[in-house]
Protein backbone atom coordinates (compact mmCIF):
# COMPACT_ATOMS: atom_id res chain seq x y z
CA UNK A 1 0.00 0.00 0.00
CA UNK A 2 1.49 3.04 -1.05
CA UNK A 3 0.05 5.92 1.29
CA UNK A 4 1.66 9.06 3.35
CA UNK A 5 1.48 8.54 6.70
CA UNK A 6 -1.16 10.90 8.11
CA UNK A 7 -0.20 13.35 10.78
CA UNK A 8 -2.11 14.12 13.67
CA UNK A 9 -3.31 12.91 16.91
CA UNK A 10 -3.99 9.34 17.54
CA UNK A 11 -4.84 6.93 20.60
CA UNK A 12 -2.62 3.74 20.80
CA UNK A 13 -5.44 1.32 20.75
CA UNK A 14 -6.36 -1.43 23.71
CA UNK A 15 -3.12 -1.29 26.21
CA UNK A 16 0.01 -1.86 27.05
CA UNK A 17 2.18 -3.66 29.88
CA UNK A 18 5.61 -2.51 31.30
CA UNK A 19 7.36 -4.10 33.51
CA UNK A 20 10.06 -1.84 35.38
CA UNK A 21 12.93 -3.42 37.16
CA UNK A 22 15.11 -1.18 39.27
CA UNK A 23 17.99 0.09 42.16
CA UNK A 24 17.82 3.08 44.34
CA UNK A 25 21.65 3.73 44.58
CA UNK A 26 19.84 6.37 46.89
CA UNK A 27 16.76 6.74 48.92
CA UNK A 28 15.41 9.27 46.26
CA UNK A 29 17.36 7.98 43.19
CA UNK A 30 15.96 4.74 41.15
CA UNK A 31 18.14 3.53 38.19
CA UNK A 32 15.82 0.87 36.53
CA UNK A 33 14.92 -0.92 32.77
CA UNK A 34 11.43 -1.10 31.32
CA UNK A 35 10.22 -3.13 28.60
CA UNK A 36 7.05 -1.88 27.08
CA UNK A 37 5.05 -4.14 25.07
CA UNK A 38 2.03 -3.07 23.28
CA UNK A 39 -1.18 -4.63 22.47
CA UNK A 40 -2.88 -3.80 19.17
CA UNK A 41 -6.60 -3.85 17.97
CA UNK A 42 -8.53 -1.86 15.51
CA UNK A 43 -6.63 -2.52 12.22
CA UNK A 44 -7.96 -4.48 9.22
CA UNK A 45 -6.18 -6.56 6.34
CA UNK A 46 -4.93 -4.78 3.29
CA UNK A 47 -6.39 -7.20 0.13
CA UNK A 48 -3.63 -6.23 -2.75
CA UNK A 49 -4.79 -6.37 -6.70
CA UNK A 50 -1.37 -8.13 -7.02
CA UNK A 51 -1.65 -11.35 -5.33
CA UNK A 52 1.83 -11.83 -4.96
CA UNK A 53 2.25 -9.24 -2.38
CA UNK A 54 2.58 -9.92 1.18
CA UNK A 55 2.78 -13.89 -0.12
CA UNK A 56 -0.94 -14.34 -1.26
CA UNK A 57 -2.60 -10.80 -2.02
CA UNK A 58 -3.76 -10.27 1.75
CA UNK A 59 -1.47 -8.11 3.94
CA UNK A 60 -2.15 -8.26 7.52
CA UNK A 61 -1.50 -5.41 9.81
CA UNK A 62 0.58 -4.82 13.10
CA UNK A 63 -0.80 -6.63 16.14
CA UNK A 64 1.79 -5.83 18.59
CA UNK A 65 4.90 -3.44 19.61
CA UNK A 66 7.89 -4.28 21.51
CA UNK A 67 10.33 -1.38 22.81
CA UNK A 68 12.64 -1.40 26.05
CA UNK A 69 14.00 1.90 28.49
CA UNK A 70 16.63 2.82 30.70
CA UNK A 71 14.89 5.33 33.22
CA UNK A 72 15.99 7.88 36.02
CA UNK A 73 13.91 8.49 38.60
CA UNK A 74 14.24 11.22 41.15
CA UNK A 75 11.73 11.13 44.03
CA UNK A 76 10.62 13.64 46.31
CA UNK A 77 9.95 13.91 49.41
CA UNK A 78 9.65 11.16 53.02
CA UNK A 79 7.14 8.56 53.79
CA UNK A 80 4.71 7.10 52.35
CA UNK A 81 3.64 9.43 49.74
CA UNK A 82 5.84 10.50 47.45
CA UNK A 83 6.24 12.44 43.80
CA UNK A 84 8.91 11.38 41.07
CA UNK A 85 10.52 12.80 37.51
CA UNK A 86 11.63 10.69 35.45
CA UNK A 87 13.62 10.55 32.16
CA UNK A 88 13.55 7.74 29.78
CA UNK A 89 16.08 6.63 26.52
CA UNK A 90 15.63 3.35 24.61
CA UNK A 91 15.01 1.61 21.27
CA UNK A 92 12.31 -0.30 19.68
CA UNK A 93 8.67 0.69 18.07
CA UNK A 94 5.57 2.16 18.99
CA UNK A 95 2.68 1.83 16.77
CA UNK A 96 -0.64 3.64 15.93
CA UNK A 97 -3.66 3.15 14.37
CA UNK A 98 -4.42 5.18 11.53
CA UNK A 99 -7.22 5.56 8.81
CA UNK A 100 -6.52 5.74 5.63
CA UNK A 101 -9.70 7.12 3.70
CA UNK A 102 -8.36 7.27 0.43
CA UNK A 103 -7.99 3.10 0.62
CA UNK A 104 -11.66 1.26 0.08
CA UNK A 105 -9.67 -2.23 -0.59
CA UNK A 106 -9.57 -3.50 3.51
CA UNK A 107 -11.31 -5.83 5.85
CA UNK A 108 -13.18 -9.36 5.21
CA UNK A 109 -14.30 -9.47 1.09
CA UNK A 110 -17.89 -9.59 0.62
CA UNK A 111 -18.68 -13.30 -0.48
CA UNK A 112 -17.67 -14.15 -4.13
CA UNK A 113 -15.06 -11.50 -3.67
CA UNK A 114 -11.50 -11.15 -3.37
CA UNK A 115 -10.99 -7.56 -1.97
CA UNK A 116 -12.89 -5.90 0.72
CA UNK A 117 -15.05 -3.18 0.62
CA UNK A 118 -14.23 -0.88 4.21
CA UNK A 119 -11.34 1.83 4.55
CA UNK A 120 -8.23 0.66 5.00
CA UNK A 121 -6.82 0.88 8.93
CA UNK A 122 -3.79 -0.25 9.34
CA UNK A 123 -0.56 0.53 12.28
CA UNK A 124 1.70 3.17 11.54
CA UNK A 125 5.65 2.31 13.56
CA UNK A 126 7.22 4.54 15.18
CA UNK A 127 10.75 4.89 16.74
CA UNK A 128 13.02 2.80 17.04
CA UNK A 129 15.21 6.02 19.25
CA UNK A 130 12.89 7.17 22.17
CA UNK A 131 14.16 9.94 24.68
CA UNK A 132 11.16 11.22 27.07
CA UNK A 133 10.49 12.44 30.09
CA UNK A 134 7.57 11.34 32.68
CA UNK A 135 6.05 12.38 36.41
CA UNK A 136 4.16 10.77 38.71
CA UNK A 137 3.56 9.24 42.23
CA UNK A 138 4.24 6.67 44.42
CA UNK A 139 1.98 5.26 47.36
CA UNK A 140 3.52 2.68 49.73
CA UNK A 141 0.48 0.42 51.53
CA UNK A 142 3.65 -1.44 53.38
CA UNK A 143 7.14 -1.54 53.45
CA UNK A 144 7.48 -3.73 50.95
CA UNK A 145 4.21 -2.73 48.59
CA UNK A 146 3.02 0.45 47.11
CA UNK A 147 0.87 1.51 44.28
CA UNK A 148 2.20 3.78 41.32
CA UNK A 149 -0.01 5.96 38.43
CA UNK A 150 2.27 8.41 36.20
CA UNK A 151 3.02 9.10 32.79
CA UNK A 152 5.34 9.31 29.93
CA UNK A 153 6.07 11.39 27.21
CA UNK A 154 8.32 10.20 24.85
CA UNK A 155 9.24 11.39 21.05
CA UNK A 156 10.43 8.78 18.99
CA UNK A 157 13.16 9.21 15.47
CA UNK A 158 13.75 8.51 12.51
CA UNK A 159 10.27 7.04 12.23
CA UNK A 160 8.72 10.42 14.57
CA UNK A 161 6.57 10.34 17.21
CA UNK A 162 5.19 12.08 20.28
CA UNK A 163 3.83 9.96 22.54
CA UNK A 164 2.01 10.51 26.01
CA UNK A 165 1.44 6.81 28.05
CA UNK A 166 -0.58 6.57 31.45
CA UNK A 167 0.49 4.15 33.50
CA UNK A 168 -0.87 2.63 36.40
CA UNK A 169 0.88 -0.50 38.21
CA UNK A 170 2.14 -1.78 41.60
CA UNK A 171 5.37 -2.08 43.06
CA UNK A 172 7.92 -4.50 45.36
CA UNK A 173 10.63 -3.11 47.49
CA UNK A 174 13.03 -5.28 48.99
Amino acid sequence: MDVVNPAGFAMSKLAHVAPELGYYVAPELLLSVQLRYQFISGANEFHSSNPTECGDGICSPGTYAFAGFGRVSYFFGEGDFRTYVAGTAGLGTIRHVAAFDSQMNCGTPPPGETQGNKTCVDTVPSGPVFVGVGAGIMYNLTPAFGLTLGTNALVGFTKFTFHVDLNAGVAFEY
